[in-house]
């Protein structure tokens, strides 16, 4: 069984089975109370991605689960026609975040009022934390902080904008326009690990 099957056997599409910019729809357990009209409606649940549900984020279409045929259907409101039919295996599960593109074309997670996301930090702790260790590595030097954590980039033509970033693992990320989800070229690398600038750091092992 599959993961995506194993999860919708337990769970349902909330919010009328809308589909995000990104490609994105929201899951939660059944028998979980949906957050309706709470500050988190929207940020509730697991996310579930799919490269193939990007060019039905919009209010025209619905996403609708079909567990006999291990499949999500896309169905248009207006007419109730299905226009596609997009099986388990085509779906991942997905950690999403809105983003701003920080100097240099690097994203940092920002507090917002996006009606999908929560975040986790702000600009601000970006830029004291990250922002010239980023800068100096990328010219070679070596930085002021170490992380072995994946830092996303693109292209320095979107600085100061907002985006969604949707990661599927530490190598695979999407970024996506906010307003009509189309896809943005973007880079993942780990440019501050331990493993490149202190590999005899026993936190290098992780990097």
């Amino acid at each position: 069984m599959t993961e995506i099957k194993s999860w919708f056997e337990s769970s349902y599409i909330r919010l009328s089975g809308k589909i995000f910019p990104g490609g994105i729809i929201k899951t939660l357990q059944k028998g979980v109370p949906d957050p309706i009209n709470t500050w988190n409606e929207n940020s509730a649940g697991l996310s579930i991605h799919s490269q193939q549900l990007v060019r039905y984020a919009n209010n025209r279409f619905q996403a609708i689960v079909d567990m006999e045929n291990e499949q999500v259907k896309v169905v248009e409101k207006k007419s109730r026609k299905i226009v596609k039919r997009i099986p388990f295996d085509d779906m991942t599960t997905a950690t999403v975040w809105v983003c701003k593109v920080s100097q240099d074309g690097w994203l940092s997670t920002i507090g917002s009022n996006h009606e999908l996301f929560d975040d986790s930090f702000s600009d601000r702790m970006f830029q004291d934390f990250f922002i010239h260790s980023l800068q100096k590595a990328s010219r070679g030097k070596k930085p002021d902080r170490f992380d072995n954590g994946v830092f996303v980039q693109v292209p320095v033509g979107k600085i100061g904008q907002s985006v969604i970033e949707v990661k599927i693992n530490d190598e695979l990320h999407k970024v996506f326009t906010i307003k009509k989800g189309k896809p943005i070229k973007c880079r993942a690398s780990k440019p501050l690990s331990y493993k490149k600038w202190d590999p005899t750091n026993p936190l290098a092992k992780w990097g």
